[in-house]
């Protein structure tokens, strides 16, 4: 079962990207794919914080159709290194003690919290875009 959930959340993250990727500009020039006029060039980040005993397994991010996948150390916090684009979105598994357990991802731009995602279980997946 522990694996089953696991799967399902290594999957739902799998389809959120592969649609975020699909449906970014690419590749053209800015005359050709504008902008959208509320998406800005700006500083992106996440911060992840999550309730004691929480283990934060992975982090995926997606910025301007580029994926990185983040290995965050031991714990229950950690704050993703600052990308500069226009197009975000992050996703982030983890696992709690309990059925009790939440996890919180803060979307930061420009210095600012933006956007919050949140979830409470013993499996736990937050995503958030922008």
């Amino acid at each position: 079962m522990k694996y089953l959930k696991l799967a399902l959340s290594v999957f739902s993250l799998a389809v959120l990207f592969s649609m975020s990727v699909s449906c970014s500009r690419g590749g053209g020039s800015d005359d050709v794919f504008p902008p959208y006029v509320g998406n800005t060039v700006g500083d992106y980040s996440v911060k992840i914080t999550g309730s004691t005993g929480v283990q934060i397994e992975s982090v995926v991010v997606v910025i301007d159709g580029a994926t990185h996948v983040l290995a965050p150390r031991n714990g229950n916090v950690y704050t993703s290194p600052t990308y500069k684009g226009s197009n975000f979105a992050a996703s982030v598994s983890a696992t709690g003690a309990n059925q009790s357990s939440t996890l919180k991802v803060e979307l930061i731009k420009n210095g600012t919290v933006v956007k919050t995602s949140t979830a409470q279980g013993r499996y736990l997946a937050a995503s958030i875009t922008d």
